[in-house]
């Protein structure tokens, strides 16, 4: 797949999970020749903003792990297709993360949610060759509950902060107007 790829496109680059990097799955890529770079990390408090700079680079996202990275992706205008055979962990490997050692009942229902016949029928729009894949913009606000979003200034004003707009795309507190915050 990633010869047939390679053909396709002049530019490719693997966008691995910081749990991925922080686990040295990057050096298998070293054999591919493919440049990556790190996506989110699980406290990246800039995850959000990392994520949407690095996804709006790209026309294409293809992808073999079912996650947020789609409907991010699908946001910023990605058309996004779904390779390989769905990934079903082993037990051990599940019993490596501590929420699955706390919660070894989850193990059968997230290997379940899963595999590919799961991943195929709650997605079927993902199942195309990339080249003919579709945007799915609309289905990822849907998702991310854009109609639910609230301006800056709505929730400062919920939460009691005195906010002022810095630029275009920022906000900032207004001096001495928020106790207790710096």
């Amino acid at each position: 797949e990633i010869d047939i790829l390679k053909k396709e496109f002049p530019h490719l680059v693997y966008c691995l999970s910081g749990s991925c990097v922080e686990h040295g799955f990057e050096t298998r890529l070293i054999d591919l020749k493919i440049p990556w770079i790190t996506g989110a990390w699980l406290n990246d408090i800039n995850a959000l903003q990392r994520i949407r700079n690095l996804f709006s680079q790209f026309e294409y996202l293809i992808t073999n792990s079912i996650g947020s990275h789609i409907p991010y992706a699908g946001y910023c205008g990605c058309k996004i297709s779904y390779v390989g055979n769905g990934y079903n962990r082993s037990i051990e490997e599940f019993q490596e993360i501590p929420l699955y050692r706390k919660n070894p009942h989850l193990i059968d229902i997230v290997n379940q949610e899963l595999s590919l016949e799961s991943i195929k029928r709650k997605f079927p729009f993902l199942f195309n060759d990339i080249l003919r894949s579709k945007k799915i913009e609309d289905w990822s606000q849907e998702v991310l509950g854009t109609r639910y979003k609230i301006s800056p200034s709505k929730v400062a004003e919920l939460i009691g902060w005195k906010i002022r707009q810095k630029h275009e795309n920022s906000w900032e507190f207004i001096p001495g107007e928020n106790p207790g915050l710096n």
